[in-house]
């Protein structure tokens, strides 16, 4: 509308220069001297005065669209300026959700490999365990046996859990890893699952000079974790 009116007041400014061109009157002198009458005089400065007039006004009208439209230019400008800024966020917002579900989907994928790896691991261990356990010969009783676990059901045992992350081989012969659990075979006997609360399951496949009566010693990957655990007592399911 602001573009229409501009073009609108420059044909009607046109117009009225060239009107004013043809007529050549725009002289107040030479219209009073080459006036018929007085009357023809005044009718026609009156007339020069409401073209003046009107021009006047026209140019000012071309003048306020064209004002008005560099405003809304100015402003369109600073909208499109807006929208761009937007249009990037949003791109980047866009990537860094698409970089997050990747990095989502990585992590699940390692959590699903790492908790295949301790299955086959534990199954492994169980294995071997039984095995080991099969083919030893039991040791004969000592004249003082060490104190027994404290049951609290059938197939729970209460057992105090010792933490270590040292690396190398057990007493069945198999290296270290999750889910090999040292225990005192006397009460635990080589090869039984356990499923023990805050740590999950696991394999009786070791023994140790420290590890007697009811206690129990666990394997964990890093030292800050087998310091996080520390040693606690747990009440622990015989399989």
């Amino acid at each position: 509308m602001t573009r229409k009116n501009a073009r609108v007041a420059d044909r009607r400014l046109a117009v009225l220069v060239r009107n004013l061109y043809e007529q050549q009157t725009s002289d107040p002198l030479a219209i009073v001297l080459g006036a018929q009458s007085l009357e023809d005089a005044i009718t026609t400065l009156d007339d020069l005065s409401r073209s003046a007039q009107t021009n006047h006004h026209i140019a000012q009208t071309s003048r306020d669209a064209k004002t008005s439209l560099i405003a809304l230019r100015r402003m369109l400008d600073r909208q499109d300026a807006h929208v761009r800024a937007n249009e990037e966020a949003a791109a980047r917002a866009e990537a860094a959700l698409v970089q997050a579900r990747a990095a989502r989907r990585g992590l699940i994928s390692q959590l699903s490999a790492r908790r295949d790896l301790e299955e086959k691991q534990i199954m492994r261990i169980d294995a071997l365990a039984k095995a080991s356990a099969a083919a030893s010969t039991p040791a004969p009783a000592e004249a003082s046996a060490p104190a027994a676990a404290v049951s609290t059901g059938a197939g729970t045992v209460t057992v105090t859990a010792t933490a270590y992350s040292t690396e190398g081989t057990t007493a069945t012969g198999l290296p270290t890893g999750w889910g090999t659990v040292a225990v005192d075979p006397s009460v635990i006997p080589l090869g039984t699952r356990l499923t023990i609360p805050g740590y999950g399951d696991g394999v009786a496949a070791d023994t140790g000079s420290a590890v007697a009566g009811s206690t129990i010693d666990l394997w964990f990957p890093t030292k800050q974790q087998a310091l996080a655990w520390g040693r606690r007592l747990v009440v622990i399911i015989l399989h």
